[in-house]
């Protein structure tokens, strides 16, 4: 039997090991607890979602830029935590972004191919306007121009020159663009001309310029001018090159100006704030192009997209840079008055969500215009509507009042979503269109006609003719039309009538004088249809058409237009392969067949022109027929 100190020291060993015990206990609890209270700390802790301050580029020209590029282009954290994004790696993989390219500008001189010429004494000839341009007065490029004694067609990266002499016309001279549609690395390169290719000719006739595109491997698009002297066609030889970011959108030739519109993007995930090139269009000589200054980029307090319209100004002979500006988050229509370029944006418009949980959409568009005199540039104004531009044509400045016809596009859902899904439920969706005249003294809308086709229609063609306006409406999917003409002689009582519904509708819209309209496009089994409108005694009246089973170009540009003598003429592609341009003549009543003669190539790049009754048809061959008696 265990005496008393005997029990006495087994109670206090017993004690100590059940303290003990306690204790790590209470350790294993307590690092468990600051094991959980990390990782919840590492795995959950919220990702910051601000994003990165720009405060370091304070002292930069381009700080106000710098801001709302950043706003733009900032990506906020994909999952909520940490936690999140382990768990979603475990089944996704990661992407891994491209490396950015480097741009090297080629020194490349084009081929020149020299023929016989009777022409040695080099006189270029008398100046001949071919193309239909929106606007007198501001010339439009095209594949084809003209003089008295020569047609310029440019066709495939090829300038080709050809005498007019009637039956006896021959090609007098060519120049090939270099590295023209060819596979990169040809021939060592990193770089090809593609296909987007326009020119104009010079008032004096000597020297042609040709404005196209090139892509570099692993860059990106640059625009390109070339300027060639044509004084001899026998003998073309290039006199200067310029160069400018992005791609081409449009230009024109206003006297002796050169307008050049490019549309320069910012890849995202390419920008260096420390390095301008990589978010600021450039300009110039190919081995010495400069930036877009900061007080000449335009640009609105929240982007709605990274893409650049780049206007450019320059000596339509030399091709010197008078000036430069930039509209940033423009990249749609383009429209060039007499003295103003008006750009445009298109974006959506969402309401906040109402008590209903309802959400509102609208398509809208602001359109900012810049002047254009003497080499300079100048921002005048911008203006904020209903709907989207078309094109070009959709858009017409006259007396100080700008005309504006847009779609417009509204609907209205309500989301649901849980933790895991979210959806949306459409409630309904509306489309029309919308005309606007907006003073250019105050940039505000002082009139306009809202809503006034037929729901679930859109804008066609369009086409403004002074004080009147016509539109063509149609929902594509119906293939019916109505034809609209708006008297616009009193802002304050704009009137207007309509057709009617007309199978199929037009893609465009062609004034032939004393009250007649053309219009061109499908008929109800979209086949070509041309018909001929009129407005009598406050009606539009069809006076006749024309239908042919056959496809066709929809490029304005492909139509030859003759007003004087209501003839119109354009390449068809009838019994799917046979390439047949059609000639017709409107008499007054009727639309009468002229001719049809073959051509080759694609439809989208004939050109055409009838010069003493005889029909020069250019295309990938050189066609000319006899349709009238000569004029000789």
């Amino acid at each position: 039997m265990k005496t008393f100190d005997e029990r006495r020291k087994s109670v206090e060993e017993h004690m100590a090991k059940i303290k003990k015990g306690r204790r790590k206990a209470w350790i294993a609890v307590t690092s468990l607890c600051l094991v959980i209270s990390v990782l919840a700390l590492v795995l959950f802790l919220p990702y910051d979602t601000t994003p990165p301050s720009m405060e370091k580029y304070k002292s930069n020209d381009y700080y106000d830029l710098i801001q709302k590029i950043n706003l733009t282009t900032y990506q906020p954290p994909q999952y909520r935590n940490r936690f999140e994004e382990i768990m979603d790696n475990l089944d996704f993989g990661t992407v891994f972004a491209p490396g950015k390219g480097e741009v090297d500008m080629p020194n490349m001189q084009g081929t020149v191919a020299a023929y016989p010429n009777d022409d040695a004494s080099g006189t270029a000839g008398e100046y001949v306007e071919v193309t239909d341009n929106q606007v007198s007065g501001v010339i439009e490029a095209d594949r084809f121009k003209r003089s008295d004694k020569y047609l310029y067609y440019l066709r495939n990266g090829v300038l080709s020159v050809y005498s007019i002499a009637q039956e006896d016309s021959c090609l007098v001279g060519s120049y090939e663009i270099p590295y023209y549609n060819r596979a990169l690395n040809e021939d060592g390169s990193d770089f090809t001309y593609t296909g987007t290719a326009e020119m104009y000719l010079s008032l004096d006739c000597t020297t042609v310029t040709i404005v196209t595109q090139i892509y570099y491997k692993g860059t990106g698009t640059c625009t390109e001018l070339f300027s060639l002297d044509v004084t001899n066609p026998a003998n073309i030889r290039e006199t200067n090159r310029i160069s400018m970011t992005g791609s081409y959108l449009s230009s024109r030739m206003v006297d002796s100006e050169l307008l050049v519109m490019t549309r320069y993007h910012i890849s995202a995930d390419k920008v260096n704030f420390d390095d301008p090139t990589s978010y600021v269009p450039q300009v110039g000589k190919q081995d010495g192009m400069e930036l877009v200054a900061p007080e000449d980029i335009e640009s609105p307090e929240e982007l709605s997209h990274l893409t650049y319209t780049v206007v450019s100004v320059m000596d339509g002979k030399t091709l010197d840079v008078n000036d430069t500006a930039a509209f940033l988050s423009y990249s749609d229509q383009l429209y060039v008055s007499s003295d103003t370029i008006y750009a445009t944006r298109t974006f959506t418009h969402t309401t906040e969500k109402g008590a209903d949980d309802c959400v509102s959409q609208i398509t809208k568009t602001e359109i900012s215009g810049i002047r254009y005199a003497e080499g300079m540039l100048e921002f005048v104004g911008s203006v904020t509507l209903d709907g989207s531009v078309k094109d070009q044509y959709s858009m017409d400045q006259y007396n100080g009042i700008l005309r504006v016809v847009t779609s417009t596009f509204t609907r209205t859902y309500k989301e649901y979503s849980d933790k895991y899904t979210s959806s949306m439920s459409i409630l309904s969706s509306e489309k029309n269109v919308n005309l606007y005249c907006v003073d250019l003294e105050n940039w505000e809308v002082t009139a306009s006609v809202i809503g006034f086709a037929p729901k679930g229609e859109d804008a066609q063609s369009v086409r403004f003719d002074g004080d009147k306006a016509y539109v063509c409406t149609a929902e594509v999917i119906v293939i019916t039309d109505p034809v609209y003409f708006f008297d616009l002689s009193d802002l304050s009582n704009i009137t207007y009538t309509d057709t009617g519904t007309i199978d199929g509708y037009s893609t465009s819209l062609i004034q032939l004088g004393d009250g007649y309209l053309m219009g061109v496009g499908y008929g109800d089994s979209l086949q070509l249809k041309i018909e001929v409108y009129k407005e009598v005694e406050g009606k539009v009246v069809s006076v006749c058409a024309y239908e042919l089973d056959a496809l066709f170009s929809e490029d304005y540009k492909t139509y030859y237009i003759d007003r004087e003598n209501g003839l119109i003429g354009l390449p068809t592609v009838q019994d799917g392969a046979k390439f047949v341009y059609v000639l017709l003549h409107f008499d007054g009543y009727e639309l009468h067949e002229v001719m049809q003669r073959s051509y080759s190539g694609h439809q989208d790049i004939v050109r055409a022109t009838i010069i003493d009754g005889w029909l020069y048809i250019l295309s990938r061959d050189f066609g000319v027929y006899q349709v009238f008696g000569s004029k000789n």
